[in-house]
């Protein structure tokens, strides 16, 4: 089972991983008495709200099940507003990409407040030691993005994200995950831009997410 946030988060639902917002770079450690984020892929992990009705009426976390088995796909989809909005940047819409059969965890981005430049982050976690950063405080996450991610068992990762977003963009961090069919053993992380992102489908069920209380 699968806890999914509304600061743009999953992770497998446990006694050790909350769903919270903590500004930080991958790998996250919350510290102060907080357990560290465990086997948690971050697609786009900011301060934002889904439940502000009264901001952005159609926010919120939506599923759908595309196809049939054994060639389905799972979409969950977020339309979240920054929780500083007004006077911030506005809005974030991103999708998590999961597909029968196959260890690739897709996230496709569409518009957003500030491309990622403030506040959020992008990657996947094992634990502190083992993860992959593609991004941090960095305008890269631009409407069209389509990042993989697989994962995998190798790798001594150093803390220090350096991913650009381009077609050949790479990550000095060793992964839990090889982001792209073509990234070696040694590559941090590749993704690879796409035109558009995902195939027209039908309109999802909602499923707002509980916010935490602000931060003090």
């Amino acid at each position: 089972m699968a806890s999914v946030g509304s600061n743009g988060d999953i992770h497998f639902t446990g006694p050790y991983n909350t769903l919270f917002w903590w500004m930080g770079c991958v790998p996250v450690d919350p510290m102060g008495g907080q357990d560290p984020f465990l086997n948690t892929l971050f697609p786009n992990y900011a301060d934002l709200r889904t439940d502000e009705t009264g901001i952005c009426a159609d926010c919120g976390i939506f599923t759908q099940t595309l196809g049939t088995a054994p060639n389905r796909q799972f979409v969950i989809r977020w339309k979240a507003n920054y929780f500083n909005s007004p006077p911030g940047p506005a809005q974030a819409e991103f999708e998590v990409l999961l597909t029968e059969g196959s260890d690739t965890l897709s996230v496709i981005y569409g518009a957003t407040g500030d491309d990622g430049l403030t506040a959020t982050l992008s990657g996947i976690q094992q634990d502190l030691n083992v993860f992959t950063s593609f991004s941090c405080d960095e305008a890269v996450l631009t409407s069209g993005l389509r990042v993989n991610y697989i994962p995998n068992s190798c790798g001594s990762p150093t803390p220090t994200p350096t991913a650009t977003a381009t077609a050949t963009a790479t990550a000095t961090a060793t992964p839990v995950v090889t982001p792209t069919a073509t990234a070696t053993a040694t590559a941090a992380g590749t993704a690879t831009p796409t035109a558009t992102v995902a195939p027209p489908r039908g309109t999802p069920t909602p499923r707002p997410r509980p916010t935490p209380a602000p931060r003090p």
